[in-house]
């Protein structure tokens, strides 16, 4: 008999070093009136941690992208392209397709980065917005196409950054100042909004041109990014980059 416990036990505590590990990672669902027991993946995160964006090799969109339909019943789905190579790029386009419930496309829609150029190892917003199609389910990206001749960003820090909500207008802006420490001037100065919940998903993607629009070197102007038609109400934290066209 002390045998038999013996062997028990240890099967006991074997079994307990491989289950006490997996139980870590499943929940028991138990049906109504106790017929049945199912074991079910359980992902756990914990709540308000900001999650790392996984970053693909070469060029892609992101996965920390949504979608949000405005007051005009515009549909407008806001994400991020990864350059993850040693090249420049320029005119990225992305391109969605949207289905029908039977898998039949309804609607095709495209627009580029708001930033011209997309630096090696960086990343930048888009915005696709269009008219809400009649019985959408779901859509799609195509694959991106992008020239690999793009330049390097201008010399325009940032000074003087501020985000505010106004949950008045339910719309978010962020200020601050773009100089030119080029040696040459900068036309069309475009400061350009990126705007991230708590989870590190876009929920916003705007642009503006700084006061001035122009600035000679040495110059500085102010401006004001401007997001309104979505939720911004979770916004954590936003990221600004500055594109403009060397003189």
């Amino acid at each position: 008999m002390k045998t038999d416990r013996k062997c028990i036990a240890s099967s006991l505590i074997v079994f307990l070093s491989i289950a006490i590990p997996l139980l870590a990672n499943i929940i028991i669902v138990i049906a109504q009136g106790g017929d049945f027991i199912a074991y079910l993946p359980l992902i756990l995160k914990a709540e308000g941690t900001p999650q790392p964006t996984q970053e693909p090799p070469g060029v892609a969109i992101l996965t920390n992208y949504t979608h949000y339909v405005d007051s005009f019943n515009h549909i407008n789905i806001v994400g991020e392209v990864n350059n993850n190579t040693k090249n420049h790029l320029r005119s990225v386009e992305i391109v969605v397709k949207f289905f029908d419930d039977n898998d039949q496309l309804i609607e095709t829609e495209s627009t580029y980065t708001l930033l011209h150029n997309l630096p090696a190892d960086d990343k930048t917003c888009f915005i696709v917005s269009l008219r809400k199609p009649d019985d959408w389910d779901h859509y799609v990206f195509a694959p991106l196409s992008y020239a690999t001749n793009g330049e390097p960003l201008a010399n325009l820090p940032i000074t003087d950054l501020s985000g505010t909500y106004n949950s008045d207008l339910h719309s978010y802006h962020i200020l601050g100042n773009v100089t030119n420490s080029e040696g040459t001037a900068v036309e069309k100065v475009r400061p350009i909004g990126t705007l991230y919940n708590a989870d590190g998903q876009v929920i916003g993607c705007e642009y503006t041109y700084v006061l001035a629009t122009d600035l000679n070197p040495g110059q500085s102007s102010s401006f004001e990014i401007r997001f309104s038609g979505g939720e911004y109400s979770s916004q954590s934290t936003y990221r600004v980059q500055v594109d403009g066209d060397l003189d």
